[in-house]
């Protein structure tokens, strides 16, 4: 990040329009929150996106945080998709080379594995149940 860098997003890999909410993002499929920003500045942007778009948004803070980046892109920081790997997201699946729209995850390794949506609780992907019984244990 620079100096006038303010949060790091990784970019959706869902197909566009798959998300739900109807507002604008930035990019073409808009970006998943990973960092918060102070409170502050949440409530800044809070107070001044949430009346214009609120019978729009569907994910809370991560529809405001893309509404905020997509009027000023100068002040996010862009997180390679190896920080979002997850089922969901990439549609990956490590028994299955070549699945996964993040090649970055496949030749230079995951940064981040994302779990959200049960995704290490799922009869979809048993590498993600395998690698949360892993560290359970």
């Amino acid at each position: 990040m620079n100096e006038t860098q303010i949060a790091g997003m990784a970019q959706d890999f869902l197909p566009p329009g798959k998300g739900g909410s109807q507002i604008p993002y930035y990019g073409a499929r808009g970006y998943k929150k990973r960092i918060k920003l102070a409170d502050q500045d949440l409530l800044n942007i809070y107070f001044h996106f949430h009346p214009r778009y609120k019978k729009r948004i569907k994910l809370a803070d991560q529809d405001l945080l893309n509404i905020y980046f997509h009027f000023h892109p100068q002040w996010l920081y862009f997180l390679p998709c190896e920080f979002n790997y997850g089922t969901h997201f990439c549609h990956c699946y490590f028994d299955k080379p070549g699945t996964c729209c993040c090649r970055n995850g496949e030749s230079l390794g995951i940064a981040v594995l994302h779990g959200s949506g049960k995704q290490f609780h799922s009869n979809k992907n048993k590498s993600f149940e395998q690698i949360y019984d892993t560290f359970a244990k």
